[in-house]
């Protein structure tokens, strides 16, 4: 994965909801279908996570409604769990702060990830949590 280590892929499932799996079936999965992406995935598949240096210059250049709204998200992030609900929550973030959702998406990928598209948002915030956005978002 290129976002967690294989010892903690299973970790970041179960805080997300996931239960009952075969734990060293999903480690073979991700190690698998990360060397696809590396080897055959498209440009916006690859990527790597900002560190907490790198994320927090690309935040320190974003206006204070964009901060806001990300530092909310990634409270967010650790109390929703379910994908479909997370997503909800960016839109209604970004309308309630008065931003476009379009230019949140790629402020979250911007700071994260250094690009203006990425993986899907909701879950891919999720999988981070809030303790990981928050040393990025700050």
């Amino acid at each position: 994965s290129q976002v967690a280590k294989e010892d903690e892929v299973c970790d970041k499932a179960e805080s997300m909801g996931y239960e009952g799996f075969d734990h060293q079936r999903l480690k073979t999965r991700v190690r698998l279908a990360g060397n696809w992406v590396s080897k055959y995935g498209p440009e916006y598949l690859r990527f790597r996570l900002n560190d907490d240096d790198d994320a927090r210059a690309a935040y320190a250049l974003l206006d204070e409604s964009h901060k806001k709204a990300l530092t909310r998200l990634a409270k967010l992030s650790s109390k929703i769990k379910d994908p479909k609900v997370m997503h909800k929550a960016i839109y209604d973030t970004a309308r309630a702060n008065e931003i476009d959702p379009g230019e949140l998406f790629k402020s979250i990928y911007m700071v994260l990830i250094s690009k203006q598209r990425g993986p899907k948002a909701a879950s891919f915030l999720q999988s981070l949590g809030e303790k990981t956005l928050i040393s990025k978002f700050a």
